[in-house]
Parts: structure tokens; C-alpha cells; sequence
């Protein structure tokens, strides 16, 4: 039963009190003038699906219409839609944000949404849909304080809704109520994961503060992922849509049937991504998804009395700075020891990584050579030092090239092991992926993996040249 539903059916004075209150704020002055009845407010704040039939003439299909019937519940403030293509996410994202601004002032008071889109052209298709639904109303469209303009609509009880491609100037604004980012995935991949977390921040001090993802998985990292796999522990109602035939009701089966099978029989098509909603497994991958997992063991973290042990660090301005303990146990490479840390002062990182050395009693420190100054103060503390240069050139290859190269082959041969309890460096690996325009590795979430690769010139540097890479007592 949704957040309404208890609420109409319950039969507390208090209660009816309440409501008796917000219907009387939304045929009052704050509405300037309506047109819907006590009763017709009553069952639309309990029922989006039945005010999109009686507003708008239209039918969702079951899927839109479980997701409209979840917005009700004004309890769950996260929702996200992984979708295949043209399953009418877009629409239903638009359907209930004018929804949320006809009738949640009368809980709220004045309701601000923002939209952002992956692309300019996305941006205009989501706000085509909110301006059609405002338009296409008798009712709502009187409530409307203007004709809606390209990227903003306001209504007279002090909702409004602005629509925007996602940018780092559309991140820091105005609190909103309602955040929707709609192609998540595509966002993440033009502007980078850091902006997608920072605009989700701009609801978490509001009186309602619901954020809604929306997006077509290309793309299998980052927030939109990061946020689907943990969905459980964060409390993310998810919805998954399929573009199998029965789904788009508003198609007849004959096309559905056409339409699908024309899909499966094209090999240029993306059946997984495109028809069936499902995170792009393998393209443009850096490292092999398979192998990762296949890395995945549960060890003893302990040190191993005797065996090589080394420290990588990849330095953080805007990221984090990860600091890896790694141990070269019977041939196979391990990580002992993984942390991030954004708080800590230069010196407190550099304290640190010398604290981590003594404690696993390691040798040789490999660090990220882009902080220059960090490196030398660990080398002025006497700390044997090598840097890591990513963009040295090594014939054809830059050195970050030859190092995921390496990585590569320690997957494929079983020699590189992960621990289940480093569950960021995992999701990292698998995620990394290639600019699909310059064939690049994409500069995104990526800390614990270029600490990774910081750690694999240890292997490179204590085979071609026998620097010990550090033997020493557990």
C-alpha cells in the first residue's frame, strides 16, 4: 500500500486532520485557481497511474506503471531504471515529474526539480515529454504560470522543473527536492563520475531530497553501476525493462515479433545492452572481466615470512590517494593491504606510507611519478624511492600501456591474486574501459587501479634489472 494509501484508509483523526489541511493548501491561494476536486486529489496523490489515464489518456505499460506506482511512495527517495531501449523510461521519468509538481507542494511546499540528460539532445527529449504532459492536460495546463519555455516550466503553487545537459556548471546550484539524471550512463562517460556523485549532493538537505537514475547500461562502471550492484544496502528501489516481445504494449505483438526478430538475426545489434537492458560486458574493456573474477581468492593477509613485499601509492589531488602493501608469495602477486584517503595533509600521506612500510617491514616504494614533491620528500626520509611515469613513451606504448599489458598477462596466466575484501580495486578492473574515439583508458574511477598498475612496475624492475623489491620477516 503506497505513502497515500495508509493514509487514506486509515481512519486516526489526526490523520484525516492532515489531509483535510493539504486539500484545503491545494484549492487555496497557493494553487491561484484549480480544478480538481477534493476526492480527485485525494486519488491522484495515491494513484500517478490513474491520473495519467483520466489527464492524459494515456495507458502505461505494466513496467511504467509499477515504477509511477513506487513514486507514490514518498518514503523510498532513491529510485533508478536500467532499461533497454525504447522502453519508455524517458517518459516515465517526465509523467512523474509532473506528477511530483501538481500535488507534493500540498506535502512539501514549493517543489523544485532539476533534470540533467547525457546529452544536449537527450536533455530535449526529457523536457519535450514534461512540456507535452503539462500541455496536453485541461487542468494541469491552467496551473501552468507560463507556456512552458525550452529548458524551464513553473506552475502557480510554486513548483518548477528545469531541464539541463549535465555539466560541471549545472552541478552546484540551487537545492532542488527532486534530482533526476536521466542516461546516467552516457553522463558518466562525458563528464566523469566525480560530477554525477557531486550533483547527487544537492538533495541531501532538502525536506524531501529524491534522487532518480535512469539510463540504457552501455557502460558498466561508476556511479549508475556502483549504485545498482549495492542497491540492497542503500535502500535503491531498482526496476529492470526488457524490450522482449509483450513489453511495449503500445505496439502490436505482429511488430513487437517483427522488430525483435530483425534484432536477433542483426550482428551489428547489442542484443544484451539494447534489448534486454543488461550492463556491456565486454567492449572496450581494458582487462578481461572473466579474469578478474577468476582473481578473485581469498587469502591470508599476513606477510609471508621471506618473500618480496613493496609499497605503490597513486597520488590524489581532486581523487583520493590509494596506497597499496603487495607480497610476491610463491610466484603469484597479492595485495596485503589497500586504503584510500582524501582527508590527510601531504606529510600525514607521506607519515603513512612510511608507517605501512615498517609495520609489513616491505622494501621499495612505487609511487605515481605526477607527485613530484611528495616523492622526494619520501626520498629525502630515506625511503629507496622508483617512480612511475604513465606517459613515458616505451617504442610505440606509453609506460601506463606496458603496465596494463602486464597486468593482462598476470591475469591470464593466474598470477595476480585479489582479496574479496578489496571490493573497490575489483569493481574498478572490471570497469575499466577504452575511449571508444581514441582507444584511450578513460580517466574514471580509476585511483585503485593505477595503484595497481603502480605496483606491477615492482615486477618489471626486480625481473629486468634484480632490484630486490624488498625481503623481510613477517
Amino acid at each position: 500500500m503506497s505513502y497515500f494509501s495508509k493514509r487514506i484508509h486509515t481512519k486516526l483523526a489526526e490523520v484525516e486532520k492532515q489531509w483535510q489541511e493539504a486539500i484545503s493548501r491545494a484549492q487555496g491561494p497557493d494553487y491561484i485557481e484549480t480544478f480538481f476536486s477534493s476526492k480527485q486529489i485525494r486519488d491522484y496523490l495515491a494513484d500517478p497511474v490513474l491520473f495519467a489515464r483520466e489527464e492524459w489518456k494515456w495507458e502505461p505499460s505494466p513496467d511504467q506503471a509499477s515504477f509511477l506506482n513506487i513514486w507514490a511512495e514518498l518514503d523510498v527517495i532513491d529510485l533508478q531504471i536500467m532499461a533497454a531501449r525504447g522502453t519508455g523510461k524517458s517518459q516515465s521519468i517526465a509523467a512523474g515529474t509532473v506528477w511530483s509538481m501538481v500535488f507534493l507542494p500540498t506535502v512539501f511546499g514549493d517543489y523544485m526539480t532539476r533534470v540533467l540528460a547525457g546529452s544536449g539532445d537527450q536533455a530535449k527529449r526529457t523536457y519535450n515529454y514534461i512540456r507535452n504532459f503539462i500541455i496536453r492536460s485541461p487542468r494541469v495546463s491552467k496551473l501552468a504560470s507560463f507556456y512552458p519555455k525550452s529548458i524551464y516550466a513553473a506552475l502557480k503553487n510554486g513548483s518548477s522543473c528545469q531541464v539541463y545537459k549535465l555539466s560541471k556548471a549545472q552541478v552546484h546550484g540551487e537545492h532542488m527536492e527532486l534530482f533526476i539524471i536521466d542516461e546516467a550512463c552516457d553522463a558518466e562517460r562525458r563528464e566523469g563520475g566525480e560530477i554525477v556523485s557531486s550533483a547527487m549532493q544537492a538533495v541531501s538537505s532538502t525536506k524531501h531530497g529524491r534522487r532518480v537514475l535512469g539510463s540504457t547500461p552501455y557502460f558498466a562502471f561508476g556511479v549508475f553501476a556502483e549504485r545498482w550492484n549495492n542497491a540492497q544496502n542503500l535502500g535503491i528501489a531498482t526496476f529492470q525493462w526488457t524490450a522482449e516481445v509483450g513489453k511495449r504494449t503500445w505496439m502490436t505483438l505482429e511488430r513487437q515479433e517483427l522488430e525483435w526478430n530483425r534484432a536477433v538475426k542483426d550482428p551489428t545489434v547489442n542484443i544484451g545492452v539494447e534489448w534486454l537492458g543488461q550492463f556491456g560486458q565486454a567492449v572496450g574493456q581494458v582487462h578481461n572481466p572473466q579474469w578478474v573474477d577468476r582473481a578473485v581468492q581469498p587469502y591470508t593477509r599476513t606477510r609471508t615470512p621471506g618473500a618480496p613485499a613493496w609499497v605503490s601509492v597513486d597520488w590524489g589531488y581532486v581523487h583520493p590517494t590509494v596506497i597499496g602493501v603487495w607480497e610476491l608469495r610463491h610466484g603469484v602477486t597479492v595485495p596485503l593491504w589497500m586504503e584510500e584517503n582524501r582527508k590527510e595533509g601531504q606529510e600525514g600521506l607521506i607519515q603513512r606510507i612510511l608507517a605501512l612500510r615498517r609495520q609489513y617491514n616491505t622494501g621499495w616504494v612505487f609511487a605515481d611519478a605526477a607527485g613530484v614533491f611528495q616523492n622526494q620528500r619520501v626520498a629525502e626520509l630515506g625511503t629507496p624511492l622508483i617512480p612511475v611515469a604513465f606517459g613515458v613513451t616505451h617504442g610505440s606504448n606509453t609506460e601506463k600501456e606496458y603496465l596494463i599489458s602486464l597486468v593482462n598477462r598476470l591475469l591470464e596466466l593466474e598470477k595476480i591474486q585479489i582479496h574479496p575484501d578489496f571490493k573497490t580495486l575489483i569493481q574498478q578492473m572490471k570497469a575499466y574501459t577504452r575511449d571508444p574515439k581514441t582507444g584511450k583508458p578513460l580517466k574514471v574511477n580509476d585511483d585503485w587501479e593505477d595503484c595497481l598498475l603502480c605496483a606491477a612496475k615492482a615486477i618489471i624492475v626486480g625481473v629486468d634489472s634484480g632490484v630486490q623489491v624488498g625481503y623481510g620477516t613477517a
